[in-house]
């Protein structure tokens, strides 16, 4: 006789809400914003949205499924010395990619924000890309990209772009 393979859910991603206006507060409607989402057990996915008139685009929760003998015997091996140790504890991951202009970029305050090499950091996990550093990256798109580990609520983040100032030189 077979036993039934119990499963546990987990959460792939979040249901997310992200809420894009520029620095006077104003929506940005019709923005590609796209969802990609990864656990450590290797599910995956993605999704894709535009900003609707209020700037607001909404991703529904992901939820993936891991057996219950592995999701009970997996964080113990963080104790096993070999390379199956800290890296191997069960988390989720998701990307956001906000595709504004070229013309308008976040900023970071130095008392929420901490750059950390190529990315600013904040204290509840949230994670973004030095946008220089993807502009750098990649000269033929535009976007801002920011991800977290491990948020389990639901996510509700407001990204507010700002405009760049260029400044030329003339005669």
């Amino acid at each position: 006789m077979l036993l039934p393979i119990l499963a546990v859910i987990l959460v792939g991603s979040p249901a997310s809400k992200i809420h894009l206006v520029d620095q006077d507060d104003v929506p940005m409607p019709n923005v590609r914003v796209v969802r990609e989402w990864k656990t450590s057990e290797g599910e995956k996915g993605e999704s894709e949205s535009l900003t609707d008139k209020n700037g607001d685009v909404v991703f529904p929760l992901v939820k993936t499924k891991i057996s219950l003998i592995k999701r009970v015997t997996k964080p113990l091996l963080v104790f096993v010395p070999s390379s199956c140790g800290p890296s191997w504890e069960i988390y989720g991951m998701s990307t956001f990619r906000v595709y504004s202009s070229p013309n308008y970029t976040p900023q970071f305050d130095d008392k929420v924000w901490r750059r950390n090499m190529e990315v600013w950091e904040r204290k509840d996990g949230l994670c973004f890309r030095d946008p220089e550093g993807v502009r750098k990256a990649f000269p033929d798109e535009s976007f801002q990209e920011f991800y977290f580990f491990n948020i389990k609520g639901d996510f509700d983040f407001t990204l507010k772009l700002y405009k760049i100032k260029r400044s030329y030189l003339g005669g």
